[in-house]
């Protein structure tokens, strides 16, 4: 047989079942991702590490998003598939399954950037949980249109030494609970720092298995956090807070730049917060679908009553100022005194009582004002949380009306933050203290 027409036939033999697979294989475009470049690579692993200090964990996460998400789910994949099954059995209790939490990744996955795609592929790939998994516990974001979490950012004439300080409070039931394992939700939460090949050095206070961000700050100073709110003016459209927040961290150099990646693409009702602490400044975002307000302490707005203002500060619990915003949620702008008494009572009306945390928590700033640094606002904040100054807000809390899991405050330009978070029996405000410095923390291994 003639040598080339022999060498031919074996070349075809070679290249013939990778011709087939690439033209007649379907590929499952619903769920599992396309490969990334990233993933061609000598060590996801390379410098990526998890430590526990002060019984926190600290997860480290370096390089390309793939090497992050890898590095992240290499590391914490027992965990994140018992935070997957927390998620998954408490959003089934409220109505809410397995195939609606699916529906709703494929209607918000085309808004994911493609670097935050790669991430996820990279946690799969490094946990070896399924994509499904990775894809609902990212897709969370989307459904918590609730009433939940608190936060404020004071600077000026409110803190000590003028400096910018940035508080959050992540609310939530502490009885969220892996029948598999016995563990609780609050029991899976981390500290996340993350130095990326492309992008800011950052932390990130985190439910473990998020891609996204709940609040933190980076390295160029800006802080950003969030609460939740009810209204109608909501879409699968845009992009989750989430990962805006993320994209925050990872780009935003300037409080504008902040300001402009959180108000892109929006998709649900959120109050959002902005620190910067070059400038020592920030602001209070309302937004949804449709409609935004970016407001300083002394906008106008913020003396809309029965709401006022504070020097140097903005707060916010789980409701709008806004009037515009406002009437997207309730039918009533004035939530306090009898008559909101009354839809509170007889109308399962819920803002009466988020009217008790605003007000509890103003008076408590008020009080403290000019006196706050990291740790007087941490001691403010559980006094908030027990309902210290408001008889009423105290019972309402007694009932456990709302519990919390995780409350810090940072200074985002020194780097130095304060944490604490919920245990099996206790809400955050209740528990211990810790103290870490983020340059510190990225410094160490």
């Amino acid at each position: 047989m003639n040598r080339f027409l022999l060498a031919g036939i074996i070349i075809f033999l070679i290249i013939m079942p990778a011709l087939f697979y690439a033209f007649f294989i379907p590929v499952d475009e619903e769920t599992t991702p396309l490969i990334s470049q990233d993933e061609i690579i000598m060590d996801p692993l390379d410098g990526g590490w998890m430590k526990e200090q002060d019984d926190v964990i600290i997860l480290y996460l370096n390089g390309t998003n793939y090497m992050m998400g890898y590095q992240y789910g290499y590391f914490l994949h027992e965990e994140i598939e018992q935070f997957y099954r927390c998620i998954t059995e408490y959003f089934e209790l409220i109505g809410c399954s397995y195939d609606d939490l699916m529906y709703y990744w494929n209607a918000m996955k085309d808004n994911v950037p493609p670097q935050y795609i790669d991430e996820m592929q990279g946690m799969m790939n490094g946990s070896h949980l399924p994509w499904e998994h990775i894809a609902i516990l990212n897709t969370v974001p989307a459904v918590l249109n609730l009433y939940m979490c608190s936060g404020m950012s004071a600077w000026g004439s409110a803190t000590t030494d003028g400096s910018v300080l940035h508080f959050r409070s992540l609310d939530a039931t502490i009885h969220i609970q892996d029948k598999e394992t016995g563990t609780y939700m609050q029991e899976l939460q981390a500290i996340v720092l993350r130095n990326p090949a492309e992008g800011f050095r950052s932390v990130s206070f985190s439910l473990i298995g998020d891609i996204g961000s709940w609040g933190g700050f980076n390295e160029k100073g800006i802080a950003v956090g969030e609460n939740s709110c009810k209204s109608e003016d909501t879409t699968l459209s845009g992009m989750t807070i989430a990962f805006r927040m993320r994209m925050v961290h990872d780009y935003a150099e300037t409080m504008d730049d902040a300001i402009e990646i959180l108000n892109q693409n929006r998709d649900c009702a959120w109050n959002l917060f902005v620190s910067d602490g070059n400038t020592n400044t920030g602001v209070v975002i309302e937004q949804t679908a449709n409609h935004v307000y970016v407001g300083e302490w002394d906008d106008p707005v913020e003396s809309t009553r029965p709401f006022y203002p504070i020097e140097d500060v903005v707060r916010r619990t789980n409701f709008f100022i806004e009037p515009t915003l406002a009437a997207t949620q309730r039918d009533h702008y004035n939530i306090r005194g009898f008559r909101a008494l009354f839809r509170f009572l007889f109308k399962h009306d819920i803002y009466f009582y988020e009217w008790q945390h605003y007000k509890t928590f103003s008076r408590l700033i008020k009080r403290e004002h000019g006196m706050l640094d990291l740790e007087t606002t941490m001691d403010m904040v559980r006094d908030v949380y027990i309902g210290k100054t408001n008889l009423l807000f105290r019972f309402f809390q007694f009932l456990g009306s709302k519990q919390d899991i995780q409350q810090w405050v940072a200074n985002p330009k020194t780097g130095d933050f304060l944490i604490r978070f919920a245990s099996i029996e206790n809400c955050a405000h209740e528990n211990k203290i810790h103290s870490f410095n983020f340059y510190n923390l990225l410094s160490s291994d």
